[in-house]
This record gives C-alpha cells, sequence and structure tokens, in this order.
C-alpha cells in the first residue's frame, strides 16, 4: 500500500472517530458536518470526498464478516462438505474482529435508537456484507437453476443470524469473544431446529377450523333477530 492510500485510510478513520465520539456526546441531530471535519482538520469539502452525509461516517464502514481473501477461502477455495457448515465457519471467523469493536457497537446501537437515518446508514453497512456474501455464494453454487435465489437467500439468512446473535450479546456481562461464540452457534441451531419442524409440516394442510354447535332453529332465530 502507497504512503497516499495509507494516508487516505487514516484521514477516513479518523473522521468515522471523531463523527461518533461527537455524536456521543451532543447527539446525533445536533452534530454538522462542519465540526466533525473541524475536528479532524479537514475542510467540509474534503469529508465529503469520503462520505456522503454525517449519518454514514458515524456509521463507520466496519464490516460484520471476515475480510475477502478470509470469506473466498471458506466458501470458494478451501471449502467443506456441506454449506450450512461452511456459513458456520465464516460466521466464526469474523468474531474476533466484532468482538474488538463491542464498545462502537453498544454506541452504534444506542445513537441508532434515537435516529432513524442512522438506523439506515448502520443497515446500509450490513447490506454491503450481505452483497459480498450473495456474490461468493452464486460462484458457489454455480450452474444451480435456483442459485441466484439461493444465494440472497442464504446471504441475507447469514446477516440476520449474525445480527440476532450479535444483539443478544451485546446484553451479555462482560461481553467475550466466547459469549458472542455461543450466540451464534445458539441462534445457528435455532435455524436447524426451524428447518427440521418445517420439513415435518405438510405442505398443503390448512389448520382445522374449530366448529360451532349447532343451535335449536328456535333458538337460530333468536341469535338472528340480536344481531344489529
Amino acid at each position: 500500500m502507497g504512503l497516499r492510500e495509507r494516508k487516505r485510510r487514516s484521514t477516513r478513520q479518523a473522521l468515522q472517530s471523531a463523527a461518533l465520539r461527537l455524536a456521543a456526546e451532543r447527539g446525533v441531530e445536533a452534530v454538522t458536518v462542519e465540526e466533525i471535519s473541524a475536528a479532524v482538520d479537514v475542510s467540509s469539502r474534503t469529508f465529503f470526498n469520503y462520505f456522503r452525509s454525517k449519518e454514514e461516517a458515524i456509521a463507520g464502514d466496519h464490516p460484520w464478516l471476515p475480510d475477502p481473501t478470509k470469506l473466498r477461502r471458506i466458501l470458494l477455495d478451501e471449502p467443506g462438505d456441506r454449506l450450512l457448515g461452511d456459513v458456520h465457519r465464516l460466521l466464526r471467523a469474523g468474531l474476533p474482529r466484532l468482538a474488538g469493536q463491542r464498545e462502537e457497537l453498544c454506541l452504534r446501537r444506542r445513537l441508532a435508537e434515537q435516529s432513524p437515518s442512522l438506523t439506515r446508514a448502520t443497515l446500509a453497512v450490513i447490506l454491503a456484507d450481505e452483497d459480498a456474501l450473495r456474490e461468493l455464494l452464486a460462484h458457489r453454487l454455480g450452474s444451480d437453476p435456483d442459485g441466484g435465489a439461493y444465494a440472497r437467500l442464504i446471504a441475507a439468512t447469514t446477516m440476520t443470524l449474525l445480527r440476532v446473535a450479535v444483539h443478544d450479546w451485546m446484553t451479555d456481562d462482560p461481553g467475550t469473544e466466547h459469549q458472542l461464540a455461543t450466540r451464534v452457534d445458539q441462534v445457528l441451531s435455532l435455524l436447524v431446529r426451524l428447518c427440521r419442524t418445517a420439513e415435518e409440516v405438510p405442505c398443503n394442510t390448512s389448520p382445522p377450523q374449530p366448529s360451532r354447535p349447532k343451535l335449536p332453529q328456535a333458538e337460530q332465530y333468536q341469535s338472528v333477530a340480536r344481531l344489529p
């Protein structure tokens, strides 16, 4: 990586850190792009070279999944026998980085609860990971006629599993990587149980409707008469 690229990354990270710190101090709505830029000693014009909005800077661009090289190795270069097992592996591979961001994740979640615009920006980060995962899964599934839909479904499900696990882990004390791993294992087990349950339910069977007791004819007339 050249000097120029390192400087760009450093500036981007500094803007994210300043945005998150100022939002925590004053609230998302009260912070301005000018204040974020001044905290890093750059112009507002420079800020918009990196981010489209203050919410995007506050949300940051910290990926939830492992880096692309690890993802490719797990799904394509060194795949296991079962796709579900590989999904488990890639979820586990990203946990050290997520666990190291616990404080920031908790802070962003608290801020997002107060700001719909920040919620959208935070979701965009997750959807970017989901899209990258979908592309790799599409390569993995190859010529499968349902590969496109299958890849989208698995990618969306994987990110939902991770979001649920992280959400529950944020209530754990002290919130270690081991506790996060346990949460991931739990939600994956719940998904497996759900799929097994679905296989046991007949597809075209409607739930039985409760039968109503038939009233004697005289009482039927009385019931009709009482209708408004």
